[in-house]
This record gives structure tokens, sequence and C-alpha cells, in this order.
């Protein structure tokens, strides 16, 4: 566990994605989180990774099994409140990340995205900016905590890049470290 475990973390798509492409989901989350949460529409996406050896080829992620094995809990709106919220988010967001900014937004929970209009809503709306993470943040958080060795950073990296296709933002604050790591021996 932790030493600043997230209560409840709820996790978008691209982020969840992210994730799984590192091949660690439980041991990253099990750190980083006592509760880690999807919205039920991000379920209802249809959710892949590419073939590490063949990134023209999909594979789906079966999110039956992660919630069967408690890596991952489902939420949906319960309040009208919320059901209002996600209704006016889902007027500029997709309705995955316009369900999750809604949820994180009014039970105060933390919210993993990396989508840029979703992360500036969800700050411009939020009481705490520090309840706002990305995948590069929680993996790094996870390695500081685990102390990994570079090479096996630099393997989980190249993962996620190559069957998640995600690489940091311009304006992520670990873009520099994430690198780094891909550029060492």
């Amino acid at each position: 566990m932790g030493k600043n475990q997230r209560e409840y973390l709820i996790i978008d798509a691209c982020v969840l994605i992210n994730l799984i492409a590192t091949g660690l989901l439980k041991k990253i989350l099990s750190l980083i989180a006592q509760n880690s949460v999807i919205c039920v529409l991000v379920k209802g996406e249809s959710l892949y990774l590419r073939n590490e050896e063949d990134i023209n080829e999909l594979e789906s992620i079966n999110i039956d099994d992660l919630v069967n094995q408690e890596i991952i809990q489902l939420s949906d709106c319960e309040t009208v409140e919320e059901q209002e919220l996600f209704v006016n988010l889902a007027a500029d967001l997709d309705d995955g990340e316009a369900m999750s900014v809604a949820l994180a937004l009014s039970r105060n929970w933390h919210l993993a995205t990396d989508d840029k209009k979703a992360r500036r809503i969800f700050t411009e709306n939020s009481q705490d900016e520090q309840l706002l993470v990305s995948t590069s943040d929680l993996i790094k958080e996870w390695v500081d905590n685990e102390n990994i060795d570079d090479f096996i950073i630099k393997s989980i990296l190249l993962k996620v890049e190559r069957k998640a296709s995600f690489r940091p933002s311009k304006s992520d604050i670990n873009l520099k470290w994430w690198n780094d790591i891909l550029s060492s021996e």
C-alpha cells in the first residue's frame, strides 16, 4: 500500500488501457488506490490493446475479468445531481470521460485521465487540483515506491507506447522523466 494511497480513484478508458498495457495493472492499482473504479460507460466502450509483435493486430480487453477479480469496481450515476452533471459534461466530452469527470467531481474522488479537455474541465470545476492524475503520474508513483530498475521501467514504458499508443503530452510534468528512461542504455 502506498504512503499517500488514494481512497477512490476513478479511471477513464485511456488511462485504463495504458495501465493494462504495462502488464502490471493489479500491482500498480493496489499501490496507488484502495478502490480503483471505472464508470459503467467505460466498461461499455470497446477497449483494445495493440499486439506487441504486430501493432496492426488488436487484442480486446475483458473488463468483466477485471471486475470479477476485484481489480476494478464499476460505478454509475447514483443521484439526480450526478446525472445532470454527466449530461452537461457530455456536451463537451465523450460519454466515458463525461461520466468519469462527473463522478469524480460530485464524490470528490481522484480522477485519472490523459484527455486534455477532460483535465481542463475537471480543473476548472474541482476544489482540489491534486485530485487529478495522469498515466505518467501513476506509473512514476508506482516506480518510485517500488524502486524498480531502470531497465524494467524502460520495458514497461515501451509496452505502453507500443500496445496502447500512448506517449505523455508536451505539457505532462513527467515527460522528461519518461524520455530520460526511454533514452537510457
